[in-house]
């Protein structure tokens, strides 16, 4: 599953497999979550959370986490928006991405939104 996530994301995105190796998983049921691997030595410490949501399963597709797209999104090579300031400001206030003007139509296709080349979400 966590390795067709990674595949999904080089196909869609164009973000390298290689980039994931300097990185642990850890997949419980509908989520996944992301570490370092020296955070890994902590695993034997019971905690509440094991490293940062990475992505999470609705329905039957797995949706990467906002965290996960600020991090591994400046790899992204195709597919993305560039944000103008007002768009920004829509989508901080949390619009529908119906509701922000002049983004592309998706049928279907997801897009990584970025801000000055800073990358803020996925629509």
């Amino acid at each position: 599953m966590l390795n067709m996530l990674i595949q999904q994301l080089e196909n869609e995105f164009g973000i390298a497999k290689s980039i994931f190796k300097k990185y642990d998983f850890i997949v419980q049921k509908d989520k996944i979550y992301l570490m370092t691997k020296r955070v890994r030595v902590f695993n034997k410490i019971k905690s509440y959370r094991k490293g940062i949501l990475f992505a999470q399963k609705l329905g039957k597709t797995w949706n990467l986490s906002d965290k996960a797209i600020q991090i591994f999104g400046k790899y992204a090579t195709k597919n993305i928006v560039e944000l103008n300031q007002e768009q920004i400001y829509q989508f901080m206030r949390n619009q529908k991405s119906s509701q922000i003007p002049n983004l592309p139509m998706t049928s279907g296709k997801r897009f990584i939104l970025t801000y000055r080349k800073y990358p803020v979400g996925i629509y």
